[in-house]
């Protein structure tokens, strides 16, 4: 088989296969097609593009639990016409997978000459509102642009069509999108193409594997992206509560208690500095200098006073520090060390001649009593 042939047979099996059947006889894989996005998702319409698949998962995901829902929670139990009604507990009239409200889907049906509110037509209806109101918004093509993997664009566009889309940031869209797209895309059953059948059995398993192998891969690398943003997010503050956290609707039961962990330690460092800061301005700072914590309070201070001052204070609020504290901060230390390394002869005396001052300054903050075993001990 070329290269060729192989790229063909991936464009025509990627919208049919699902990453749990990838171990199983490959014309099962064929003839069981399930879900989507890791949602177990099933579309009623068959024929649609597989861009199609991929965001309509999406939409349903934020929007809707099955076909036959009204705003609210309530079930309907005809397909005859759109419900035309509010749920029990509803707001709107919003109906469906993709929460049609009477007006909109009036409008697609009519264009679309859809006779009912049967599933099927819910799938095709929801794909062209898509189109057709990104079109109008933008002016640019929708399928493109998913394609191109331009999805804050997309999110930002069909954010006024669907109110699901509109709550999701525009990491946790992409990242919603990424994975519909990497899992596969649920069709009917039946619509299995005559150009996989054609393909000889070994051959067909081969490629399903290769081909789920690759996008898995992707899969999990778009998700620790998305996750890496979340801690980064973490350490710069903007991230504003563990709501935050708890709400996401991407991140994993593990990976939410590791950056709530992140959150609370972030925030406890930042209380912690905040007391330093004001204990140091009114010379009253004194911390346990055996302590790890105690150290950790001390270097975190001096870094972020440091950040915020002339270069030339920098060393007399170290010196401040450590009479105060009787800790020298760690990037202290690290200068000092770097100097008595050097290979400059009057950078070692410098640096010398500041470790002597500095063991001088710390001296009487740490004599009165020393560490031991067990605890904080005086001296026989």
């Amino acid at each position: 088989m070329t290269a060729a042939d192989y790229a063909n047979s991936m464009k025509a099996i990627k919208p049919q296969l699902d990453a749990r059947e990838a171990q199983e006889d490959g014309q099962r894989i064929l003839s069981k097609v399930t879900g989507t996005g890791g949602r177990n998702a099933r579309f009623a319409a068959a024929g649609l593009p597989t861009q199609a698949y991929g965001l309509l998962s999406v939409i349903a995901g934020t929007e809707s639990p099955g076909y036959n829902v009204l705003n609210g929670g309530e079930r309907f139990d005809s397909y005859d016409d759109h419900p035309r009604r509010k749920g029990a507990g509803g707001l709107s009239t919003a109906a469906g997978r993709y929460q049609f409200v009477k007006g909109t889907w009036d409008r697609v049906s009519s264009v679309l000459g859809l006779p009912n509110f049967l599933p099927e037509n819910q799938d095709k209806g929801a794909w062209w509102l898509a189109q057709a109101d990104y079109k109008a918004r933008t002016g640019r093509d929708l399928t493109s642009d998913i394609d191109g993997g331009n999805f804050a664009a997309v999110r930002a566009g069909l954010a006024p069509t669907w109110e699901g889309i509109a709550k999701l940031s525009d990491e946790q869209f992409a990242a919603r999108m990424l994975s519909a797209g990497s899992n596969g895309y649920a069709i009917d059953p039946n619509a299995v193409s005559a150009e996989i059948n054609a393909i000889p059995d070994p051959d067909r398993r081969a490629l399903v594997q290769r081909y789920l192998s690759g996008e898995i891969a992707n899969q999990q690398a778009a998700y620790k992206q998305y996750s890496d943003t979340i801690g980064l997010k973490i350490l710069q503050h903007q991230v504003t509560s563990e709501t935050d956290i708890l709400d996401d609707p991407v991140l994993s039961i593990g990976d939410k208690e590791t950056h709530l962990r992140a959150y609370r330690s972030e925030n406890e460092k930042s209380a912690g500095i905040a007391d330093a800061i004001v204990n140091f301005t009114n010379g009253t700072l004194t911390v346990d200098p055996y302590d790890a914590k105690g150290k950790s309070t001390v270097d975190n201070l001096f870094d972020q006073i440091a950040s915020s001052i002339p270069a030339e204070r920098v060393m007399p609020t170290a010196e401040e520090i450590v009479r105060q504290a009787g800790v020298v901060p760690k990037r202290l230390l690290s200068a000092i060390r770097q100097g008595t390394e050097s290979q400059n002869q009057q950078e070692v005396m410098e640096a010398l001649q500041q470790a002597s001052c500095e063991q001088r300054r710390r001296l009487p903050t740490v004599r009165p009593r020393q560490r031991r075993s067990g605890g904080l001990r005086h001296p026989t």
